[in-house]
């Protein structure tokens, strides 16, 4: 995704007209897993976040960002003790004729769109942990500018 700060101004005016000539339409997680991948479980010191972006246009002129988003849950000496994922699909319409191309398509997903998701992102990631037995783990904010979360688990002792 790109860099804010790197965005040259022709970019992110392309950015901010084609924002003004679509609407959000909808926010759809449209999957979720979780697994426990250790024999017992055991205390989390550290995760890996990651999301992956794609999109289609769809006939009828929506523009459909599809973000996958993985969280691994690691033990002592990084073994990893658990796997969480979510799909979220953020939906704009329009009618759209033609996707954006893509430096503006990569803003888009990276900035305003990450924004947008990341709250149904978290809520997954921070359920399907509890119910996976761990202890409940807090993610900060998905902040502009950076991919990378503040996120702690919740201490018992």
């Amino acid at each position: 995704m790109t860099d804010v700060g790197t965005v040259s101004a022709d970019v992110q005016g392309r950015l901010d007209q084609f924002l003004g000539a679509v609407e959000l339409v909808d926010v759809r997680t449209v999957a979720v897993s979780g697994e426990l991948t250790a024999e017992a479980v055991v205390k989390p010191t550290d995760v890996r976040f990651e999301v992956r972006t794609g999109y289609r246009l769809e006939d009828g002129g929506r523009l459909l960002i599809r973000y996958n988003a993985s969280l691994a849950v690691l033990g002592e000496e990084e073994k990893q003790i658990a796997n969480v994922g979510t799909a979220v699909v953020l939906i704009l319409g329009g009618p759209i004729n033609e996707v954006p191309d893509k430096a503006v398509m990569e803003l888009l997903a990276g900035e305003p769109g990450l924004m947008i998701v990341g709250p149904f992102i978290r809520e997954v990631f921070q359920s399907v942990v509890v119910r996976l037995g761990l202890p409940a783990l807090t993610m900060g904010l998905f902040r502009a500018g950076s991919h990378a979360l503040n996120i702690t688990f919740r201490q018992d002792d």
